[in-house]
């Protein structure tokens, strides 16, 4: 199972950094996916991690089980559509929710433990 890194063209030295830095090899696909082949590929994979993003919500309703990141946005009001998702929410201690305000202290407080833990347990057989 090879894990996969996508973003946009401008997240393509980002995502690199973050291939880089994994214990794994993973497949970056940054900048080279137009959003129909992004929905391709959520058809062959087990899971997605992603933030509050447009790619989020066509993942899941491609069917895709996602383990969703939030932060700076209201999950109760942006989750993806569809069932056997999971939602992790970053501590937020800013006045609001919003992009133009936010220090991202929230994404930051996801810790990737949390993360791996939850994609664990997203992953394993029902009745297991």
């Amino acid at each position: 199972m090879t894990p996969i890194i996508t973003g946009s063209e401008a997240e393509r030295e980002l995502c690199g950094e973050i291939a880089d830095a994994s214990q794994v090899d993973p497949m970056v696909l940054a900048g080279r996916l137009s959003i129909l082949e992004f929905a391709a590929l959520t058809t062959r994979l087990k899971t997605l991690i992603i933030g509050d993003t447009g790619p989020t919500h066509v993942a899941g309703a491609m069917g895709l089980p996602v383990i969703a990141l939030f932060g700076p946005t209201e999950a109760h009001k942006n989750w993806p559509w569809g069932v056997g998702h999971a939602i992790l929410v970053g501590e937020c201690s800013c006045a609001e929710r919003s992009w133009e305000t936010c220090t991202y202290a929230c994404m930051e407080s996801i810790h990737e433990d949390t993360v791996i833990d939850t994609a664990i347990q997203l992953l394993k057989p029902v009745g297991k």
